[in-house]
Protein backbone atom coordinates (compact mmCIF):
# COMPACT_ATOMS: atom_id res chain seq x y z
CA UNK A 1 0.00 0.00 0.00
CA UNK A 2 2.59 2.79 0.76
CA UNK A 3 4.69 2.08 -2.68
CA UNK A 4 1.36 2.33 -4.11
CA UNK A 5 1.04 5.98 -2.19
CA UNK A 6 4.54 7.42 -2.71
CA UNK A 7 4.25 6.91 -6.35
CA UNK A 8 1.07 8.85 -6.55
CA UNK A 9 2.21 11.29 -3.96
CA UNK A 10 5.15 12.87 -5.32
CA UNK A 11 7.43 10.87 -3.22
CA UNK A 12 8.14 10.53 0.47
CA UNK A 13 7.08 13.58 1.25
CA UNK A 14 3.68 13.26 -0.23
CA UNK A 15 2.89 9.94 1.13
CA UNK A 16 3.92 11.52 4.79
CA UNK A 17 1.17 14.30 4.27
CA UNK A 18 -1.51 11.52 3.17
CA UNK A 19 -1.14 9.12 5.91
CA UNK A 20 -0.56 11.95 8.39
CA UNK A 21 -2.51 14.43 8.15
CA UNK A 22 -6.20 12.77 10.01
CA UNK A 23 -4.02 11.10 13.34
CA UNK A 24 -2.43 14.63 13.41
CA UNK A 25 -5.49 16.83 13.68
CA UNK A 26 -7.68 14.29 15.61
CA UNK A 27 -4.56 14.36 18.01
CA UNK A 28 -4.53 18.36 18.04
CA UNK A 29 -7.74 18.75 18.41
CA UNK A 30 -7.56 16.23 21.48
CA UNK A 31 -4.49 17.86 23.09
CA UNK A 32 -6.40 21.30 22.76
CA UNK A 33 -9.65 19.50 24.64
CA UNK A 34 -7.84 18.24 27.27
CA UNK A 35 -5.89 21.04 27.81
CA UNK A 36 -9.12 23.33 27.83
CA UNK A 37 -10.74 20.97 30.28
CA UNK A 38 -8.08 20.98 32.48
CA UNK A 39 -7.62 24.82 32.57
CA UNK A 40 -11.06 25.46 32.91
CA UNK A 41 -11.63 27.20 29.35
CA UNK A 42 -15.33 27.88 28.13
CA UNK A 43 -16.25 24.72 26.09
CA UNK A 44 -18.04 26.13 23.55
CA UNK A 45 -15.28 28.87 22.35
CA UNK A 46 -13.03 26.23 22.89
CA UNK A 47 -15.15 23.62 20.34
CA UNK A 48 -15.80 26.92 17.97
CA UNK A 49 -11.95 27.52 17.74
CA UNK A 50 -11.12 23.27 17.11
CA UNK A 51 -13.53 23.55 14.26
CA UNK A 52 -12.69 26.49 12.62
CA UNK A 53 -8.87 25.04 12.73
CA UNK A 54 -10.08 22.10 11.15
CA UNK A 55 -12.28 23.72 8.45
CA UNK A 56 -8.46 25.71 7.73
CA UNK A 57 -6.25 23.36 7.64
CA UNK A 58 -9.08 20.83 5.57
CA UNK A 59 -9.04 23.54 2.91
CA UNK A 60 -5.29 24.06 2.59
CA UNK A 61 -5.08 20.58 2.65
CA UNK A 62 -7.36 19.80 -0.24
CA UNK A 63 -5.98 23.00 -2.52
CA UNK A 64 -2.10 21.85 -1.68
CA UNK A 65 -2.34 18.13 -1.98
CA UNK A 66 -5.63 17.40 -3.78
CA UNK A 67 -6.69 13.47 -4.14
CA UNK A 68 -7.49 14.42 -7.44
CA UNK A 69 -5.51 17.41 -9.57
CA UNK A 70 -9.22 18.42 -10.82
CA UNK A 71 -10.57 18.94 -7.60
CA UNK A 72 -8.56 22.31 -7.60
CA UNK A 73 -10.39 23.30 -10.99
CA UNK A 74 -13.01 25.91 -10.04
CA UNK A 75 -16.83 24.66 -10.63
CA UNK A 76 -18.83 27.93 -9.81
CA UNK A 77 -19.32 25.85 -5.69
CA UNK A 78 -17.08 27.67 -3.60
CA UNK A 79 -20.82 29.56 -1.91
CA UNK A 80 -21.44 25.32 -1.43
CA UNK A 81 -18.28 25.03 0.40
CA UNK A 82 -18.38 28.16 2.47
CA UNK A 83 -22.07 26.69 3.57
CA UNK A 84 -20.86 23.42 4.19
CA UNK A 85 -17.88 25.29 6.73
CA UNK A 86 -20.24 26.92 8.46
CA UNK A 87 -22.81 23.84 8.87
Amino acid sequence: MAEHMIGRRKGILGAIITCGAFPFSVSAAMAVAVIAIERGWNVGITLAGISAFTVVLVAILERVHPEYPGWNRSRGDMRVDALHAVV
